[in-house]
């Protein structure tokens, strides 16, 4: 589980300092590179973008979102990171924050998986764009990896901006974003999603079942049954409500 030194009045503590901090430090960058790049009303557009990439809400005041800027990576990269602050949660803030500056604090079993889920999504979902999507391709060579990483974090953190037009991607590049977007971020963050840590605990039981092993582990830390038994129904009940929304969709025609 989680540090359990984090008691819930220092946990609001780290949610109000962390917020602040992030999003006034991102709010700088982006109003710096909105500067640059010409855009009205810099500031005005870097305390948006920056407040809508920390709560991963996805709201952008231009009407493509962000595909002028896919050529800027001063802001894909600044988006990115103020979206994954946001998405990998507060108490993994905190942890990481604390393993820094202390010597001795360790980062708990979950704050790892969280932060290893997260690392190998990004990876894997971005090698798969810049390796197979057609609209990545047909950016000039130094912009690809740019928005294929792009790409690949709106999706793992549910943040919904994009770089390039998501309706020109092609049917197995979207099919990753439904993985990415179904896994989603990770507890306490801002996304939504099944969870990465639920993720990992289904991983880790299908591969000791797979091995024939008695007790579930992950990253090497025992999962209690109870906690498999957990994830196990969130999986359960989040594939029937999609199913059920999949089929009233059809059924009303409307997508």
């Amino acid at each position: 589980g989680l540090n359990t030194e984090y008691s819930t009045p220092r946990f609001l503590k780290a949610v109000v300092i962390s917020t602040l901090v992030i999003e006034m430090v991102g709010a700088a960058v982006l109003s710096k590179a909105f500067a640059d790049a010409s855009v009205d009303n810099p500031v005005w557009q870097g305390v948006f973008h920056a407040v809508s990439a920390f709560c991963t809400a996805g709201f952008s005041l231009f009407p493509n979102s962000l595909e002028n800027f896919k050529g800027n990576p001063l802001v894909l990269y600044s988006v990115a990171v103020i979206s994954y602050l946001g998405a990998i949660g507060f108490v993994v803030i905190a942890e990481g924050v604390d393993s820094l500056v202390r010597p001795r604090a360790q980062m708990s079993p979950t704050t790892k998986i969280i932060l290893k889920v997260t690392a190998g999504l990004a990876i894997f979902a971005t090698a798969m764009l810049w390796a197979f999507e057609p609209s990545i391709h047909a950016l000039p060579v130094e912009q690809r990896l740019d928005n294929a990483f792009f790409q690949a974090m709106t999706a793992s953190t549910t943040v919904g901006f994009n770089s390039v037009p998501i309706g020109s991607l092609a049917p197995a590049s979207l099919m990753i974003i439904y993985l990415l977007m179904f896994i989603g971020a990770s507890p306490s963050g801002t996304g939504g999603g099944l969870k990465s840590s639920t993720v990992a605990v289904l991983w880790a039981t299908a591969v000791t079942s797979i091995a024939g092993r008695d007790k579930v582990v992950s990253s090497g830390v025992v999962i209690p049954s109870a906690r498999v038994h957990q994830a196990t129904a969130t999986f359960v009940l989040a594939m029937c409500i999609i199913f059920a929304g999949v089929v009233a969709l059809d059924l009303t025609g409307s997508y």
